[in-house]
């Protein structure tokens, strides 16, 4: 079977920078001890997958997608993205996702939502007609085409977070990264993206999706299979259901799954 995604041991570490800037870091003679964001990560996610990456703050996630972003380049390990190689064919793997973050900083205040789109669709080689008619078809997915002409720094949380989602959605990329989908959004909003990432995206579409989330409800939603991290290891990986059977007949609810894989 030809993955998705396919990972054999992926590692990655930084230093904390900390209050140093990164000339005086490397005049220090004595450098802080490294930070393992990723560890040995082994993992293999099929094609039409949604897959839930769950875990505390620092376990790794945001890390472990970015590598596959091609963000940050990992230390060791091999990675294959749509069955191209991470480092040997970068470009081939860019135009193979798309990635929606919550990061505001990835987005110009000053431009409208449109403005906004038409930039990144441009660096996607979309132009013209063929651009126009891209937006236009995921604002309306998405709810959000009497929005697009204000500017991004008055959009509300869910506002951003859907112009994100677009974005991501520009190339038409087979594989989805997405990093806290619904992070800041309210119930409703919240309720309405995951809905649209299962039933739109991956039943209609038929795209494979990598998620980070906090929410074990969301994860327990959403998710074909979860890998739960830990300081950048994989505790466990695999259904809920799976997960539950390993640790006895008795039914757990999700939050004594990841209690007990964590500290196992």
């Amino acid at each position: 079977m030809e993955y998705a995604i396919d990972i054999i041991g992926l590692s990655k570490e930084f230093y904390p920078l900390g209050r140093y800037s990164i000339k005086n870091f490397f005049c220090l003679k004595n450098k802080p001890n490294k930070i393992v964001a990723c560890c040995d990560i082994n993992l293999k996610i099929k094609k039409g997958e949604l897959f839930g990456l769950v875990g505390p703050n620092g376990a790794g996630k945001t890390t472990l997608i970015k590598v596959l972003a091609t963000i940050i380049l990992p230390d060791s390990g091999s990675v294959s993205v749509n069955g191209y190689d991470l480092l040997r064919d970068a470009d081939l793997v860019r135009s193979s996702i798309g990635l929606v973050t919550s990061e505001t900083k990835s987005f110009y205040g000053r431009l409208t939502g449109r403005e906004n789109l038409y930039f990144f669709a441009n660096l996607h080689n979309l132009f013209s007609k063929q651009k126009k008619k891209r937006v236009e078809e995921l604002a309306q997915v998405l709810g959000i085409v009497e929005e697009l002409d204000k500017m991004y720094q008055q959009y509300s949380t869910g506002m951003k977070q859907r112009l994100a989602i677009v974005r991501g959605l520009l190339n038409d990329a087979p594989i989805l990264l997405i990093d806290e989908p619904t992070k800041s959004l309210d119930p409703i909003s919240a309720q309405d993206l995951r809905r649209f990432i299962k039933d739109e995206l991956v039943d209609k579409s038929g795209k494979t999706i990598i998620f980070s989330s906090h929410s074990l409800s969301e994860i327990e939603t959403l998710s074909d299979r979860i890998a739960i991290m830990s300081k950048g290891r994989i505790k466990a990986e695999g259904t809920l259901a799976k997960l539950k059977e390993k640790m006895g007949p008795s039914s757990h609810v999700i939050e004594e799954v990841f209690s007990y894989y964590l500290q196992s």
